[in-house]
């Protein structure tokens, strides 16, 4: 991932002990919109179908991607659901852990920061390009990873 590519390798060796490997199947319902957030996941294989506001957006997360990672670090409930679209490999990861580590590991945590912001600065430039307004940012992920679904 982007967001750690600059890392200290004692950081990343460090963040690679915390997490679990998870082998899952299609279909499986990773979490519903409203669960409340303890992991993030990162993919490392397969794709995984996003649903939120009552089936009104749809949107899908590949490998490379990491999800359920901000609204874990926010503390705020899921907003979407997942379920697995094919089989997917996938790095979980507790928040707290990773928390623990930006607190010992400042530049990664500024990496980590930084690709966040950038993301949001894109999403708003893009809403304000096409004259929305960007209040709604927060529910727009393409640009942090996420596919429309049809796209």
């Amino acid at each position: 991932m982007s967001a750690f590519a600059c890392a200290n390798l004692n950081a990343l060796a460090t963040m690679a002990e915390q997490f679990v490997e998870a082998r899952i199947e299609p279909g499986a319902l990773l979490w519903r919109a409203g669960d409340a957030p303890d992991h993030v996941l990162m993919l490392v294989k397969g794709t995984v179908a996003c649903e939120a506001d009552l089936g009104r957006k749809r949107f899908r997360y590949g490998p490379g991607t990491a999800i359920g990672g901000v609204e874990a670090i926010a503390g705020k409930p899921r907003w979407y659901s997942v379920t697995t679209e094919t089989p997917i490999v996938a790095l979980r990861g507790r928040t707290d852990q990773m928390l623990d580590l930006f607190e010992d590991n400042f530049a990664m945590a500024m990496d980590f920061i930084a690709i966040l912001s950038s993301a949001l600065i894109g999403i708003m430039e893009r809403k304000a390009a096409m004259g929305q307004q960007a209040i709604g940012v927060l529910r727009d992920v393409s640009s942090l990873g996420a596919v429309p679904v049809g796209a």
